[in-house]
C-alpha cells in the first residue's frame, strides 16, 4: 500500500534531514547540492520507504505525459545525481537499493517529523530580524546547487523563511532573481525586453510541411533580431520545446523572458495558413495575434506579410521604437524553400552535410541574401569543429561569414568567436570592437567582445563584458561560457551565476567540475565529473581516475588518450582545460605538451600560468617557465593591438 506524506514532512535519515515542502537537503545542518528532480526521487523512495517503486512510477512522477525524453538514460544520471548527494554507492547501498528489472527500493531507518513539529523546531531557530541580511548582500545560487560552504544565518534564514511562513521554491526564487541583477547589473547598461520564439504547431499542413515548425520560426527571430529594443533569444535554445505541446507562459519563466511567439500553420487546398501569438509572461495575456496566407509555392511573399505583421504588431505591444534598418528579403522562392529547409536541420554531421548542400544551392540562385549566407557561416564553422570538415570548412565559414557582414552591415554576422578559437585575436578584436560600435546596445556584441578578452587572458574586460551582456539580456543561456571567467578570477559565487544560466546540461557540470578542483572540493568534483562522463565528456575521465585512485598503468593510459585527443583539438581553450585536469591529476608530461600547444595556437591567458591552482604540478619545471614567457609575449602582443602600438617579441628557445 502507498504511503502519502504531508508536504511539511521532515525525513531523517543518516546524517541526512529532507524536507518536501522546500526541496531541501542537509546533512549535519550544513545544505547539500541536490537538483530538482533527484531530490523528486528522494521524496518518492523515503515516502515508500521500504517499498520496491517502479522505474515506471518514477516516469510518472518526473515527466508529464506527453513528455518525450531519452527515459531509461535521464533516470539513470538522474540516480547517479542522488547518490552522489546521499553519498551512496550502487554496488553497496546504505540508502537505495537497486532491485533488477523492477525498480529502486529505501532500506535505510527513515524518520518522520510531523508538519507541526518541525515548524516550532524551524521558527525556535529562526534568526532574528536583526540578522537577516539586505538584498544586496546575498550571494546567487540556485535551489539545486547551492553553495555548500556558506554556512552563515542568509542561507538558513532564506530556508527557514520558505518554510515557515509557507512560501516555498518560488519565493526563494524571486529572492536569487533580484539578487543576481543586484551582483551583475552594469550600470552603463539597461535590460532590454526580452523575447523568445517557439517551435510552430503543424495543424494539419502534413508531414512534407512539418519543417517549417522550426524554419518559420527562427525566420521569425533573425527577422526580430533588427529591433534594437528587444533582445531575441536564440532558436536554437528554444527547439527542446517541440516534441510536446509548449505552454507559453511556462516557457517564458524557464527561459526568463517577459514575452513569447507562438504559431501554427495549415494548408488549406494549397494555401498556407500562418498564424502567431505574442504572449506576456507575467500574466499569461495574449496581447497579439494575427494570420497571414500565401499559396505553398509563394514563401517568400508569406515572409514579407509575415515581417511586417510582427513590425506592426509585436514592436508596437512591447514597446520601442520601430525598425529602423532595412531587413533582408528572400528574392527567389525555390532559394527561400532550401535556406527554411536547411535552417530546420539539425546540427549533427549528417544532417549538417545536407544542410550546407541546400545553403549552397540556395545561394547560387540568390546570391543576395544574406541570412542564407549567415547560416551557411555557422553550418561551416560546425562541420570544421565536430565533424571532418577540418581547416577547409573553417575557411569557407570565414567567407561567408565576410559575405553576410558586406550584404548586411547592419546585422549581427560574426566569425568572433571563430576566429578567437583559430588563435587570430587581432582580428577578432577588431571585429568585435567594430561591432560594438554598430551595436553598442547588444548584449551579444559585448558577449562577442568577452570572448576575445578571455582568450587573451584579459578577465577584468572580460569579465566587464560578461556583465554588460547579462545585464541587458537576464537568463540567456549562451552566456554561460562567461563562468570561465570568473573561475579563473577566483570569484565562485559569480561563476556560478553564469553556470545556473544552464545548470542542467553536461558541459555546465563539467565546467563546474573544474570549479571543484579549484576549490579543493574534491568529492564533489569527483561527483560532477562522473555526470559529466555520462553526459558524453570523455576528457574528464582522467580525473574520475585520479580522484578514485586507480592503478596508475590505468591512469598513464587514459592521459595518453586524453593528450592525442587535445593536440587534434583547434581550440587553444579546450587544450588549456585538458592539460590542467592532465595536471591536476599528476601527468606532468602530457600536461606540458597539451599546454604547449594550447600556447602556441592563440591562448595567451598569461595570468593563468601563474595563478591557477591546477598547474601548481609543473611550476618547478624549466620548460614550463619558458610557456608562461611565450603566453606573456601573445598576450602583451595583443594589448598592444589594442593601444594601436607595434609589438616587439623577445625570441624564445
Amino acid at each position: 500500500m502507498e504511503q502519502t506524506v504531508e508536504p511539511g514532512k521532515l525525513f531523517r535519515f543518516g546524517l541526512f534531514e529532507a524536507e518536501a515542502a522546500c526541496s531541501t537537503l542537509t546533512r549535519n545542518g550544513v545544505r547539500v547540492r541536490i537538483q530538482e528532480q533527484p531530490f523528486r526521487v528522494l521524496v518518492v523512495l523515503l515516502e515508500r520507504r521500504g517499498e520496491i517503486v517502479t522505474r515506471e512510477e518514477l516516469r510518472q512522477k518526473l515527466w508529464p505525459e506527453g513528455t518525450y525524453v531519452d527515459f531509461d538514460g535521464s533516470l539513470n544520471v538522474i540516480l547517479k545525481k542522488l547518490r552522489a548527494a546521499i553519498d551512496d554507492d550502487s554496488d553497496n547501498p546504505r540508502f537505495i537499493e537497486t532491485v533488477p528489472r523492477r525498480g529502486y527500493r529505501f532500506i535505510a531507518p527513515v524518520e518522520t517529523v510531523e508538519p507541526q513539529n518541525f515548524a516550532q523546531t524551524a521558527s525556535s531557530g529562526a534568526a532574528k530580524a536583526d540578522d537577516w541580511p539586505h538584498p544586496a548582500t546575498l550571494q546567487p545560487g540556485s535551489h539545486d546547487a547551492v553553495v555548500q560552504e556558506q554556512k552563515t544565518g542568509t542561507r538558513k534564514w532564506l530556508i527557514i523563511a520558505a518554510c515557515v511562513l509557507g512560501i516555498g521554491l518560488s519565493a526563494i526564487a524571486v529572492i536569487r532573481s533580484v539578487t543576481k541583477r543586484t551582483l551583475v547589473a552594469s550600470p552603463e547598461y539597461t535590460p532590454k525586453t526580452s523575447l523568445a520564439v517557439i517551435p510552430f504547431s503543424n495543424g494539419g499542413a502534413g508531414p512534407s510541411f512539418d519543417y517549417l515548425r522550426f524554419a518559420l520560426p527562427s525566420d521569425v527571430v533573425t527577422d526580430l533580431s533588427y529591433a534594437r529594443s528587444i533582445s531575441v533569444r536564440p532558436f536554437a535554445s528554444t527547439t527542446k520545446y517541440a516534441e510536446a505541446y509548449a505552454d507559453p507562459q511556462a516557457v517564458g519563466r524557464e527561459m526568463k523572458v517577459s514575452y513569447v511567439i507562438s504559431g501554427d500553420f495549415v494548408n488549406e487546398n494549397g494555401t498556407l495558413k500562418v498564424t502567431a501569438e505574442l504572449t506576456r509572461v507575467s500574466d499569461d495575456s495574449v496581447l497579439w495575434r494575427d494570420s497571414v496566407s500565401a499559396p505553398v509555392s509563394e514563401l517568400v511573399r508569406l515572409h514579407g506579410d509575415l515581417a511586417q505583421r510582427l513590425q506592426d504588431g509585436v514592436i508596437a505591444r512591447v514597446g520601442g521604437p520601430p525598425i529602423t534598418n532595412e531587413i533582408p528579403v528572400p528574392h527567389h522562392p525555390r532559394a527561400y524553400d532550401m535556406y527554411l529547409r536547411a535552417i530546420a536541420m539539425p546540427r549533427d554531421p549528417t544532417p549538417n552535410r545536407t544542410a550546407i548542400a541546400l545553403l549552397k544551392e540556395a545561394i547560387s540562385e540568390d546570391p543576395d541574401y544574406a541570412p542564407a549566407w549567415s547560416e551557411l557561416s555557422w553550418r561551416y564553422y560546425l562541420d570544421a569543429e565536430y565533424s571532418n570538415g577540418g581547416e577547409a570548412s573553417y575557411r569557407l565559414s570565414d567567407e561567408a561569414t565576410a559575405r553576410a557582414t558586406a550584404l548586411d552591415p547592419n546585422g549581427t554576422t560574426n566569425g568572433i568567436a571563430q576566429k578567437a578559437e583559430h588563435g587570430e585575436l587581432e582580428a577578432a578584436y577588431d571585429e568585435a570592437r567594430a561591432l560594438l560600435s554598430r551595436r553598442p546596445d547588444s548584449s551579444d556584441a559585448h558577449f562577442e567582445m568577452s570572448y576575445v578578452y578571455r582568450y587573451a587572458g584579459v578577465f577584468d574586460k572580460a569579465a566587464q563584458e560578461c556583465d554588460a551582456a547579462l545585464t541587458i539580456d537576464p537568463g540567456n543561456f549562451v552566456f554561460r561560457s562567461c563562468s570561465k571567467v570568473f573561475m579563473y578570477k577566483g570569484n565562485k559565487a559569480r561563476a556560478q551565476l553564469f553556470f545556473d544560466l544552464d545548470g542542467n546540461s553536461g558541459w555546465s557540470v563539467r565546467q563546474e567540475m573544474q570549479l571543484a578542483l579549484r576549490q579543493k572540493d574534491n568529492a564533489f568534483a569527483l561527483a560532477l565529473a562522473i555526470i559529466a562522463m555520462e553526459s558524453g565528456y570523455k576528457d574528464v575521465e582522467i580525473v574520475v581516475a585520479d580522484l578514485e585512485h586507480k592503478p596508475l598503468r590505468d591512469i598513464t593510459k587514459i592521459a595518453a588518450r586524453e593528450e592525442s585527443d587535445a593536440m587534434a583539438q583547434s581550440d587553444p581553450e579546450e587544450k588549456y582545460e585538458t592539460a590542467a585536469m592532465l595536471s591536476f591529476s599528476g601527468q606532468e608530461e602530457a600536461a606540458m605538451k597539451v599546454l604547449k600547444s594550447a600556447i602556441q595556437t592563440g591562448y595567451c591567458a598569461a595570468p593563468l600560468l601563474e595563478n591557477d591552482p591546477l598547474l601548481y604540478n609543473l611550476g618547478s619545471r624549466t620548460e614550463f617557465q619558458k610557456l608562461k614567457l611565450l603566453a606573456d609575449q601573445c598576450q602583451q602582443k595583443f594589448l598592444a593591438h589594442m593601444a594601436g602600438q607595434n609589438f616587439s617579441k623577445t625570441r624564445v628557445n
